[in-house]
């Protein structure tokens, strides 16, 4: 099923796409390392943003009136040993902070409106869930003219879409279907450049070494910008633009679109099943994640964002909306578009209620691999389809969860686990501007929710 929006594709400068696609679509995040925060200015920000509260009538009145409760709140995590990593900071315990105030809902909004003008963003989402479900959900800018982005409008997930190809394996796994330790040989038929031994674990973790397809030179020209309406089989696409591989597998580490696309090939062979209808029944429907779909094998409500991309290499963002998904999108066995509301609240089941995966499995998932590669700075490890960001990310915080790019978008989910808060955000432009403005409405959140000891 084709993603068209409107009309017809634009005619590019391919080479200045093409390069910003390579350089910004490895999918975990491209997030700026000189933002306040990351120089540890949460402090600070926390002092300003406390007197802000006091002047905008205090925290005690704006907690009972702006978030909205959850139907079933609930009362945090228990305290469990996270598994050992195999880098040398080890995740701590998993114990939730105490929390103190809501956060003053015009206070994040404010944050919101002002962010997405400086940062030079067009429209832009975010949502928090706080330990008990209490949430808030913020908007701002527009998908196109004058249309306003709203709570419901869609965006592309990126490679957030990892998380839940990541959940389903050691969900098959769990079931006896398979073992994490399978040989892909067991699975699928031989492929060019694929090593018949990598395991399926190798391919959740990014050590199998296979090469990332859309690294290959002639790929967004020929199968993206040239036949945008072309629909690709995900064997299709590793057939024609895999390259050789870039180590044996498991003894190196490099970020590979090319490894989750096996993984979903996988899926499809394991379950006689498309993703889209596997993803629906085993995550959206069941937990509620009404505003998210899957492209291609599901039609979509028609609200989903414009997406904005420089296209011609003039530094100046252009409506992507009219080149269709299609070839984009089933290239990589499928693409997610959702709600920042529904990546918090997939967010919140993975990893805070943790009830979509067993408790052996899920301290799987965030074994951290230690990852190093200059084009992905902020990454501190890489687990089953889990990111654990880099300390500076947040002044020094353990941040978990996945970024994403696609064309046109960026999107994330994060976890704060010492202090159970999920959060989601999206926005429809390219390559991540939007970061700095994340890191201010995280240090606005735990300014005005952690309790200082």
């Amino acid at each position: 099923m084709a993603l068209r929006l409107t009309g017809r594709p634009p005619r590019i400068e391919i080479d200045a796409a093409a390069e910003g696609a390579r350089a910004g679509f490895r999918g975990v995040a491209s997030m700026r390392p000189d933002s306040p925060l990351r120089k540890g200015r949460l402090g600070t920000m926390a002092v300003v943003v406390a007197l802000m509260a006091v002047a905008c009538g205090g925290a005690e009145q704006v907690a009972a009136t702006t978030f909205n409760e959850s139907t079933e709140p609930t009362s945090g995590i228990e305290t469990s040993a996270a598994s050992p990593t195999k880098s040398d900071r080890v995740a701590g315990p998993m114990v939730q902070l105490p929390i103190a105030e809501l956060p003053a809902a015009d206070l994040l909004q404010a944050t919101l409106d002002a962010g997405v003008i400086e940062h030079g963003g067009k429209g832009f989402t975010f949502a928090v869930i706080l330990p008990d479900g209490k949430r808030w959900v913020g908007v701002t800018g527009v998908s196109h003219g004058t249309t306003k982005v709203t709570p419901d409008v869609l965006f592309a997930a990126g490679s957030i879409t990892k998380t839940w190809t990541a959940t389903t394996i050691m969900q098959l796994a769990e079931e006896g279907v398979l073992s994490l330790d399978d040989p892909v040989c067991e699975w699928l038929p031989e492929i060019p450049n694929v090593d018949r031994s990598i395991t399926l674990r190798q391919l959740l973790n990014h050590t199998s070494g296979v090469h990332d397809y859309i690294d290959h030179p002639d790929y967004w020209k020929s199968a993206v910008w040239d036949e945008p309406d072309r629909s690709w089989t995900p064997g299709e696409t590793l057939a024609t633009y895999l390259l050789e591989p870039y180590f044996a597998p498991g003894t190196a580490w490099h970020y590979s679109n090319s490894g989750y696309v096996l993984l979903r090939m996988i899926i499809m062979e394991a379950t006689g099943s498309d993703i889209a209808t596997v993803y629906r029944n085993r995550f959206f429907d069941p937990l509620g994640l009404d505003g998210t779909f899957v492209i291609p094998g599901e039609e979509p409500p028609n609200n989903i964002a414009h997406g904005w991309w420089d296209l011609d290499g003039d530094g100046e963002y252009d409506d992507f909306s009219a080149t269709p998904y299609t070839a984009f999108a089933s290239g990589l066995g499928g693409q997610v578009f959702t709600t920042a509301e529904d990546l918090a609240e997939w967010t919140r089941a993975l990893y805070h209620e943790q009830t979509v995966l067993r408790a052996d499995s899920f301290a799987e998932m965030i074994d951290f691999y230690p990852t190093e590669m200059e084009d992905e700075p902020l990454l501190d490890g890489y687990g089953l389809g889990a990111v654990r960001f880099a300390p500076e990310f947040v002044s020094g915080l353990e941040v978990w969860g996945h970024g994403g790019d696609a064309p046109g978008y960026a999107a994330g989910a994060f976890y704060l686990p010492d202090y159970g808060i999920s959060m989601g955000f999206a926005d429809n432009t390219e390559r991540g501007d939007a970061m700095p403005l994340i890191d201010d409405m995280m240090g606005l959140i735990l300014g005005l929710t952690v309790e200082t000891p």
